[in-house]
């Protein structure tokens, strides 16, 4: 049994009111009220609900000591304080005082063992979040996974048709599809060299409006500048409105024939796999564009190399 400060002073508090009501009640002898339990039961019986046993035994020290207190204070002495101990009222107001008491004790163990199984319950609560968010993050990896794994052969058939077409545009097409389609992009565009700049050859998806062409776009430029495949948050000073994967479109020389840039890639594709893609599709579609190239009315002259002064 612990007693608190907080119990203590309620008690010292219980007892002044006792004192003052003793001398109130009975001002020649509190001791010899005509009531069968004193008023300063009632002191202890709200101590005892309050805090327990702890409660009951500090309420009844300070009353008991209240009264003596008004007793010798009114002149009648101690002896029939000592007297009135054996009445049968007061006896009962003790057995009454215990029950409460216990009953409080028995609620407060309760309280104590809810409040720790509600503690338990919360840190399993936290961990139970913890593993929803690590579930969710597998089950998006899985769902881009299983996606790609959905990638029919006809669909696969029908592009490598279009990307051995002799038309650029096809091909080009035929390449921003299948990148869309390993990625999971909504939106994908391709540019090639023509001249000292860049051409549009191919779009697919919805372009925002807001979108600064590739010759302004970093990671599309990043892309052209280390001649590989690039993802935004790999590159330095990139803005919301650039591409989030983008790879240059090498001829079998290393010479840069244009890029390939997707945008509206969903976070959980972006990663090697993703880059890794965007790679083989950049080298299809170069050797793609090289047999168009070839096989067009001016396959005699040799496709010109984008100059990563043009890209900038």
């Amino acid at each position: 049994m612990q007693i608190s400060r907080r119990v203590v002073y309620e008690s010292l508090g219980g007892g002044a009111i006792v004192f003052c009501l003793s001398l109130l009640i009975a001002p020649e002898g509190p001791a010899l009220t005509s009531w069968a339990t004193h008023p300063g039961w009632l002191a202890v019986l709200l101590l005892a609900a309050r805090y327990g046993s702890g409660g009951l035994f500090a309420g009844a020290i300070c009353a008991a000591a209240g009264v003596a207190l008004a007793s010798l204070c009114a002149g009648a002495g101690l002896g029939p304080l000592a007297a009135r101990t054996s009445a049968l009222g007061n006896l009962g107001a003790v057995a009454a005082s215990a029950m409460v008491a216990w009953v409080a004790d028995s609620q407060q163990r309760r309280g104590a063992a809810l409040a720790s199984q509600m503690t338990a319950l919360e840190e399993r609560a936290r961990g139970a979040e913890d593993s929803v968010a690590q579930l969710t993050e597998t089950a998006l990896a899985l769902r881009v996974r299983a996606d790609r794994t959905e990638t029919s052969l006809a669909f696969l058939y029908d592009v490598a048709v279009r990307m051995a077409s002799s038309a650029p545009r096809d091909t080009a097409e035929a390449a921003l599809e299948l990148a869309l389609a390993r990625t999971g992009a909504r939106a994908g565009l391709v540019e090639i060299a023509d001249g000292s700049r860049l051409r549009m050859l191919a779009t697919r998806g919805s372009l925002d409006a807001l979108a600064p062409p590739v010759r302004r776009d970093r990671t599309a430029c990043a892309a052209q500048e280390h001649r590989r495949a690039v993802q935004a948050r790999d590159v330095a000073g990139v803005r919301i409105c650039d591409s989030d994967l983008a790879a240059p479109i090498l001829s079998r020389d290393g010479r840069a024939l244009g890029v390939i840039a997707l945008r509206g890639v969903p976070f959980a594709a972006l990663g090697p796999a993703s880059l890794s893609d965007l790679n083989i599709v950049a080298c299809w579609l170069a050797r793609g564009l090289a047999a168009a190239t070839m096989d067009g009315p001016d396959s005699g002259t040799p496709a010109p190399e984008l100059g990563l002064a043009d890209a900038g």
